[in-house]
């Protein structure tokens, strides 16, 4: 029997997630899950796409400047809507409720 080894996809109770590195400005899409931001060069800014309920993101800043993360168009991130920021080496899960928005 062989067997295949798919780097960048991880399982969550029975679907696939995607792995993502970026390195500048990103628009997240719906099919990502974790997201490696490497900030060495410069800080920037990741854009969380239009919620769904209970979608969820994994975010990790994996280099030494602040990263952004916006909600888009009008939707709230965590009580508000406006920016968050995410500091070097720091880790957040975001997840999407219907009328609460991204926590």
């Amino acid at each position: 029997m062989s067997w295949t080894l798919y780097k960048n996809l991880i399982t969550l109770a029975g679907r696939i997630g995607n792995t993502t590195r970026v390195t500048t400005t990103y628009d997240i899409l719906s099919t990502d899950y974790t997201i490696f931001c490497n900030t060495d060069s410069s800080p920037y800014i990741v854009t969380l796409p239009a919620g769904v309920n209970g979608q969820e993101f994994k975010i990790i800043n994996c280099g030494s400047n602040v990263l952004t993360i916006a909600p888009t168009g009008a939707e709230l991130l965590r009580g508000a809507n406006s920016s968050d920021t995410l500091i070097a080496g720091g880790v957040t899960t975001l997840t999407y409720e219907t009328t609460e928005g991204w926590w």
